[in-house]
């Protein structure tokens, strides 16, 4: 699929399909870099405030670019795929990632976890690729649909506070299995998490 990321400060776009990524300056038009790096298969993109972190979901795990220069920062060896959000900072890069194995918050500058949400050793599959994923301020919230042996589908959502990686909700209704489901979720300054599903 095609993926377009504006950065949260409206200066640079990052756009991406396959295993090619760009970064364009919003107001000139110009492509700014093509990124290169082990890419197996972008799966979501995300851009930090200002365009100084580049960061892709990808097969393979996390890639990390400096989006001034268009260098190869770091690679993150996580679940294949995962959900990304960046959470808002003026100064720190923290990444929020969610998988069908884990989820954590990584210090993208040096590589190394920070909060580990969650960690799942049983035998747990998405039904879609990736889970939604959203972030507001010291919140994160998820939510997807995974196969359940008894009820046949099932849609999760799951919020935390990732300072502490303390879970804030965590919830779960059956579904139907005769469609192809799409969650969105999104967090309110207050903490409220709005899902819904799409067929």
């Amino acid at each position: 699929g095609l993926f377009v990321e504006p950065s949260p400060c409206g200066e640079k776009v990052v756009t991406a399909s396959y295993r090619f990524l760009f970064v364009w300056d919003v107001h000139s038009g110009r492509l700014d870099h093509r990124l290169q790096g082990p890419v197996s298969w972008v799966h979501s993109v995300a851009i930090s405030r200002g365009g100084k972190r580049v960061v892709a979901s990808t097969l393979g795990g996390i890639v990390v670019w400096d989006g001034m220069t268009g260098e190869l920062v770091r690679t993150i060896t996580t679940d294949a795929s995962p959900g990304i959000a960046l959470l808002p900072h003026p100064h720190r890069h923290h990444l929020v990632t969610v998988s069908s194995g884990e989820g954590s918050v990584w210090d993208i500058d040096t590589g190394k976890l920070r909060v580990m949400l969650y960690r799942d050793p049983g035998d747990f599959a998405w039904n879609d690729s990736q889970p939604a994923i959203a972030v507001n301020g010291h919140m994160a919230a998820a939510c997807g649909v995974r196969p359940d042996r008894e009820r046949g589908a099932v849609m999760w959502t799951r919020a935390w506070d990732v300072r502490v990686g303390r879970i804030l909700r965590s919830a779960e209704q059956q579904v139907p299995t005769d469609s192809a489901w799409t969650c969105r979720v999104a967090v309110g300054a207050s903490g409220p998490i709005a899902e819904s599903l799409l067929p």
